[in-house]
């Protein structure tokens, strides 16, 4: 009031901007709140606020109550961490080697950072890629300059490059400003002897790209919960499966022991209803490998686009070890459906 500004209130956020629901925040309105706990304003999240038709909307409803400026505290859509990566400022060694605008050059510009296409779509959602906007990161005003197609990090944050001596000012204050060097051979040096004559020389761990993917591996393995997660998925999907597996042999050998009867009486031997009843896993197994297969593989392109997801994809290794199990169970049980035949007395077939 003293600078001559009136403050008004949004309820529910952006919900609230949308259905026009804000109203004046005079001083009464703001006092004896100090204390209370939550927000006065409410909260709600609202996904449509994404489509530029609906903001269209809400910006008709701050014009129509003359309010002139919008100040956004907190909330979704407002803030997100990202991963910030110094490079060198000379060579600008690390930066991205897939740019989908722009150029690495750009960051030799003052307050210029390059932004991949999901930070982009986050903060930018449902307009086209643009080089010249703007971010604010720890109070600095930047520039993108570069939007890039970045390999997709473990947490699915925004990635940002910036020069080492930009990114230090960007970060602030701390004790560690610094997490790694990524480092180039010279021409005829392989990384593993680079990565040696460096430890040798600083004393410091030096690592290949190799060796600093399965570390980070590792990491992930020793220190976090994830392997027991996925491990118990995995473990109670073979068991699953195997026992559906087994459970179905073994009620097609019940229901057809008068057949198998019938063979072992004409002279057939185990060896061969065994053999019978294996191909006949093996190409049942096949048909649901290749379906399963497939299902998958169309799940992986239908959502290849989808930023959220990238990262994921079918490998090969998957595949062939998908097929290893699978053959595993389709054995297995076969061979516990196979014993109900071995033992089965070729009389059976003449009985009532």
């Amino acid at each position: 009031d003293a600078l001559g500004h009136e403050a008004w209130g949004i309820y529910r956020g952006y919900q609230g901007l949308l259905e026009g629901d804000l109203a004046p925040l005079p001083n009464r309105a703001c006092a004896n709140i100090l204390q209370r706990g939550g927000t006065i304003l409410q909260t709600a999240r609202c996904p449509q606020f994404h489509d530029p038709a609906q903001r269209a909307i809400a910006a008709g409803h701050l014009k129509r109550a003359g309010i002139e400026a919008l100040v956004v505290i907190g909330g979704d859509g407002s803030f997100r961490a990202v991963i910030l990566m110094g490079l060198d400022d000379s060579s600008l060694v690390g930066s991205p080697r897939n740019m989908a605008l722009g150029s690495i050059e750009a960051l030799l510009q003052p307050d210029t950072i390059i932004l991949d296409r999901v930070g982009y779509k986050f903060f930018f959602p449902g307009e086209p890629l643009e080089l010249g906007r703007q971010l604010e990161i720890n109070d600095h005003l930047l520039t993108i300059g570069g939007i890039c197609n970045s390999s997709a990090p473990f947490v699915n944050l925004p990635v940002a490059y910036a020069r080492y001596s930009k990114a230090i000012n960007l970060v602030g204050e701390e004790r560690n400003l610094m997490s790694f060097i990524v480092a180039k051979p010279r021409a005829g040096l392989s990384a593993t002897e680079a990565a040696r004559r460096i430890s040798a020389a600083t004393g410091l761990r030096a690592l290949t790209a190799s060796d600093f993917g399965w570390e980070t591996i590792w990491y992930y393995i020793k220190n976090t919960g994830i392997p027991v997660n996925f491990g118990i998925t995995v473990i109670i999907a073979l068991v699953v499966g195997t026992v559906v597996a087994g459970q179905t042999f073994y009620l097609f050998t019940l229901e057809n022991l008068k057949q198998f009867g019938a063979l072992k009486a004409i002279g057939v031997t185990n060896w061969r209803i065994t053999g019978m009843i294996l191909m006949q896993a093996a190409i049942v197994g096949s048909i649901g490998y290749c379906i399963g297969i497939a299902m998958t593989a169309a799940f992986f392109e239908a959502t290849k686009n989808n930023l959220d997801l990238r990262g994921f994809y079918l490998l090969p290794e998957v595949m062939r070890g998908v097929a290893v199990t699978v053959t595993f169970i389709a054995f297995l049980a076969s061979v516990i459906s196979v014993r109900k035949v071995v033992v089965l007395e070729p009389a059976v077939v003449f009985r009532g």
